[in-house]
């Protein structure tokens, strides 16, 4: 049941995110809803996988604990400047004012969580 549960939700959160790379057709309405869809399936991914984050500081690091570690927390930092500079862009646009240095940070930091997104599911599954 377990398992189950990590698989959709990294299938729902993968299917969110390349949604979200589509901005231009879906609109702004649909990329709120899926930028607040993956934001709930990122912390329920998080927490399924909480025991990896309690083990971090246990056990030896070879070269490939190193690079999954690295992935991850850099993963973890695109997903919150992403989060990050996603609100600011909706108080910027709110407040009538100018968002375009959120919104090309937001925009660069999307295709970097791409990359780093799938070098992690790849490094995390078992082939």
């Amino acid at each position: 049941m377990k398992s189950l549960l990590k698989i959709t939700t990294d299938i729902f959160m993968s299917l969110s995110f390349i949604f979200l790379m589509f901005y231009n057709f879906t609109g702004e309405k649909t990329h709120k809803f899926l930028g607040i869809f993956l934001l709930f399936f990122t912390i329920l991914h998080i927490f399924l996988n909480r025991f990896w984050y309690k083990n971090i500081f246990k056990g030896k690091y070879n070269f490939k604990r190193k690079f999954k570690t690295a992935v991850i927390f850099i993963l973890l930092s695109i997903f919150i400047l992403l989060f990050f500079t996603g609100i600011k862009i909706l108080q910027c646009k709110q407040a009538g004012i100018s968002y375009e240095v959120y919104s090309d940070i937001h925009f660069y930091s999307a295709y970097l969580g791409i990359i780093f997104a799938v070098i992690h599911f790849f490094d995390s599954k078992k082939f």
